[in-house]
């Protein structure tokens, strides 16, 4: 995409750059509100003190810089490990117009459940800074009700990277944020390591629900949280709970009472 069809705003201190096109998160911008602001709190309330993020589906990275303004506000020199498989031009130039290629880490790459190479799966009506639009869709469509496996549509010379998030050894982890169009289960499935080496950080994952073009989708009527919920708890979290919309939260024991203390009743979160 040419950089002219890029628009330039200036908010919460920053330059942020987003698509000209038709869709709700230029809307916003151009009423002056910043889209994922509402997740700031969110990231502050729940992040573990002095450790790195990751930012799994930054679309242009707007959550990324909120993340910044934490690690900024309590003075900590931590990273931002954002992952972007196809709208990452915008999300670099946001990273460079701001002077932040040395606290967040853009890796070009979609995640999932191994390393290999995909083609898009709508690329015939795929536009760049088409938000919501998933890289791989394994849980069947309307037009395609069979369920298929990242194995199946691997290709050797395919349009998308595909990394697990264990390939990257990270270590001090002390939030992770999912926002992957329907790739959340099989990104796990490539994380058990981190996860496990990083004792459980906090999860914050948007789960889907049929809605918009998913609406005739029956795998997201109750299946697809209760399969997300069933593998976090039987990895080894303690609790999970929807927070907004269709985010979820999921904690590990000791970061549920850091954060609610011995107070069970001030939250009803599932187990």
């Amino acid at each position: 995409m040419e950089k002219n069809l890029f628009l330039k705003f200036t908010m919460r201190g920053k330059v942020i750059n987003c698509y000209d096109l038709n869709n709700p998160i230029t809307h916003l911008f151009k009423k002056n509100i910043y889209w994922d602001e509402d997740n700031y709190d969110i990231f502050q309330k729940y992040r573990r003190p002095n450790s790195n993020f990751i930012d799994g589906g930054s679309y242009i990275g707007t959550a990324s810089l909120l993340m910044y303004d934490i690690l900024t506000l309590h003075n900590e020199n931590n990273l931002i490990y954002a992952f972007e498989p196809i709208n990452h031009p915008c999300t670099e130039k946001n990273i460079i117009d701001n002077n932040l290629e040395k606290s967040i880490i853009l890796n070009k790459v979609g995640l999932g459940s191994k390393n290999c190479r995909v083609d898009l799966w709508n690329k015939n009506s795929y536009t760049e800074g088409q938000p919501g639009a998933s890289v791989v869709h394994l849980n069947g469509l309307p037009h395609d009700e069979s369920k298929k496996t990242l194995n199946e549509l691997i290709k050797k010379d395919g349009d998308i990277e595909i990394r697990t998030l264990d390939s990257y050894n990270y270590s001090n982890i002390g939030f992770i944020k999912l926002d992957c169009e329907g790739m959340e289960l099989n990104i796990l499935n490539g994380a058990i390591n981190t996860i496990k080496n990083n004792n459980f950080p906090p999860i914050f994952i948007e789960i889907w629900k049929q809605d918009g073009w998913r609406k005739d989708v029956e795998y997201y009527k109750d299946d697809y949280e209760k399969d997300i919920y069933d593998f976090l708890i039987k990895l080894g979290y303690y609790k999970g709970k929807q927070i907004n919309h269709d985010d979820h939260i999921f904690l590990n024991e000791e970061d549920y009472k850091r954060i609610h203390g011995n107070d069970t009743n001030i939250v009803k979160y599932q187990q």
